[in-house]
């Protein structure tokens, strides 16, 4: 394989690479230059990691705030599939779900830190 021309005749050095966390304040702050830079040398470490401590943090947020016991139970009241199940099933279906929603959502973030594995999770429509 054979270098481009372009590459060989441009005898300049190159500019500095601006560093992962430069980056984030860049975007704000100098946008073009800091664009510029993440167009010529992209990475993906930095924004991986971000997004897997936040999905961890929102997942433990809602875990405390609102509840997996209250999500579950709002989605057996709307299901069509509980419509004439026993109060009895019910509440045992909700002990259950919220138990395992629970350690599945923490599990799941922390494999993949993305939606796309929550949306499936919840089911084929994205609902959780």
């Amino acid at each position: 394989m054979t270098t481009p021309p372009s590459a060989i005749e441009s005898g300049a050095p190159q500019p500095a690479r601006i560093g992962d966390f430069a980056r984030l304040t860049g975007v704000l702050f100098s946008p073009k230059a800091t664009y510029e830079d993440i167009a010529a040398k992209p990475s993906w470490a930095l924004p991986l990691v971000i997004i897997v401590v936040l999905s961890v943090v929102v997942v433990a947020v809602f875990g405390q705030r609102v509840g997996w016991r209250g999500l579950v139970e709002k989605k057996i009241a709307e299901s069509s599939r509980t419509a004439d199940m026993p109060a009895d099933q019910k509440a045992e279906a909700v002990e259950r779900g919220a138990k395992f929603r629970a350690h599945r959502r923490v599990r799941q973030h922390c494999r993949s830190g993305s939606r796309r594995g929550a949306a499936r999770d919840g089911g084929a429509d994205g609902s959780f």
